[in-house]
């Protein structure tokens, strides 16, 4: 039951006939906040900032995966030193006997992989807080359903010149982001129909004044993905 903004890129689709997609999504959001309310402070307090988090329970083993930042980046070193932490804090808050505890054991029943990773420069965006810092910058949206049901569209690529709250102004979750494509349609997409959104890296630009008849500019590098994993 992939969240509808953390879904996972590897999971397969659930063969729950069951369940509505409605019912998918919603769990999938419920599965994340109860994560988050995990992980959120402890990433807090070593220094770090929490800024994404998947839950891939249909991915064969389960993946909770977090993309998280410093001042300065992260190394792979700090990957690897905060993911037995996490994992600890995942592990302790299982035991507890209130009913966030006994939600966290029904999610966690069955193995599951850690990985702690830094977001690079395409990095994912879940909140209206991380749209509204990168407006002006390049992403692609994939949503759950299209748009507008008359076309089959659900990717969605341009620049974020704009954000909404939704009926929670508090909810940094809620609301909606606006995209200007190429050819200048606007695209109102909610956050609630969000499958995964990240950044397009764009390469830096040489200064006008200083380029020379027959300068190459070099493309900047992509950094890689860091990550480290710890449990089974």
């Amino acid at each position: 039951m992939p969240d509808p903004l953390d879904i996972d890129r590897d999971a397969e689709p659930s063969d729950d006939a069951s369940t509505s997609p409605a019912d998918t999504l919603e769990s999938g959001r419920a599965a994340v906040r109860l994560l988050e309310d995990v992980v959120g402070p402890v990433v807090v307090t070593m220094g770090f900032v929490l800024v994404h988090l998947e839950w891939a329970s249909t991915a064969r083993p389960r993946v909770v995966r977090l993309y998280l930042d410093r001042e300065g980046g992260m190394t792979l070193d700090d990957c690897a030193r905060l993911s037995p932490i996490l994992g600890n804090a995942l592990d302790a808050a299982e035991h507890g006997d209130d009913a966030s505890s006994a939600s966290l054991r029904a999610l966690l029943d069955a193995p599951y992989v850690l990985e702690v990773s830094s977001p690079g420069v395409e990095r994912p965006l879940s909140r209206r807080s991380q749209f509204d810092l990168h407006k002006g910058a390049r992403a692609t949206v994939r949503t759950h359903a299209p748009l507008d049901p008359a076309t089959p569209q659900k990717t969605f690529h341009g620049r974020i010149v704009d954000t909404a709250p939704g009926s929670d102004p508090d909810d940094d979750r809620d609301g909606r982001v606006s995209l200007v494509a190429e050819d200048g349609a606007v695209h109102e997409i909610p956050l609630s129909l969000i499958r995964r959104a990240n950044l397009v890296y764009e390469p830096p630009q040489a200064p006008q004044a200083r380029a020379k008849p027959g300068t190459r500019v070099p493309g900047g590098g992509r950094s890689a993905s860091q990550k480290a994993v710890n449990r089974g």
